[in-house]
């Protein structure tokens, strides 16, 4: 929503400066609104440069909502121990695996849990997956 409002009000302002200065050349144009309306200049410049971090920023969001993460969760996992399982291998070595005890088993369970639903804390039991060197634990 951000990032498209963002969008919007670049065109708005580029709609306004051609409202504003006389089209006769691109050149002329361009220098007509840098030297008329700088603060107009100055918005669609910074909405210029915002917008696609605005973009990646929301893309990440809509990620970590469908793995059912929060940004701390995410950044710190390392030292939460809730998110890590130790399995022994066939070959004798323990090997620990990220494992998320919020995920309700697919992106969609999750878009729901967390638009509708609004259950994050429930841990769903999830079934072990063997890993392709052969686990002992299932």
């Amino acid at each position: 929503v951000e990032f498209l409002t963002q969008v919007m009000h670049i065109r708005l302002c580029l709609l306004m400066a051609t409202t504003l200065v006389p089209y006769t050349s691109f050149g002329q144009f361009i220098w007509g609104v840098l030297t008329g309306y700088p603060l107009l200049t100055l918005i669609v410049l910074v909405h210029c440069i915002t917008a696609p971090w605005v973009f990646m920023l929301t893309l990440h969001q809509a990620r970590l909502v469908m793995m059912n993460l929060t940004t701390n969760e995410m950044m710190n996992m390392h030292r939460y121990e809730h998110f890590w399982v130790v399995r022994q291998m066939a070959t004798g070595h323990a090997h620990k695996s990220f494992r998320n005890p919020f995920n309700k088993g697919s992106a969609w369970k999750n878009c729901l849990d967390f638009w509708w639903y609004r259950r994050r804390g429930e841990v769903v039991e999830q079934r072990m997956e063997c890993c392709s060197h052969g686990c002992n634990s299932h």
